[in-house]
């Protein structure tokens, strides 16, 4: 996953806003908090750290994922990069 975490290219961030709102409920997409409608998709894939199942964080490591930010409360969602398109999946495909 050496490619996970890098900047977005402007057209990557269009099709991530494209995506955002093909799956939205609400029209415009507001902020779950405060309804705010000035969110926006931050410029990098971020790697959250994942706790193992001793319960210890792998910091080396984590899933991919894009930010979008509320403007107005700072309220953030991750939206996964695999998702997305962005990174390569980590499932292996099922054997048929």
């Amino acid at each position: 996953m050496a490619d996970a975490t890098r900047n977005l290219t402007e057209e990557e961030r269009s099709k991530i806003a494209e995506f955002i709102n093909e799956k939205a409920t609400l029209p415009g997409d507001p902020c779950l908090v405060c309804r705010s409608l000035d969110t926006r998709i931050g410029h990098n894939i971020l790697l959250v750290p994942v706790r193992a199942p001793g319960g210890e964080y792998n910091f080396g490591g984590g899933q991919p994922v894009v930010p979008v930010v509320c403007h107005n409360c700072g309220f953030v969602r991750y939206f996964h990069a695999e998702r997305l398109g962005l990174v390569p999946s980590t499932i292996p495909p099922e054997e048929e």
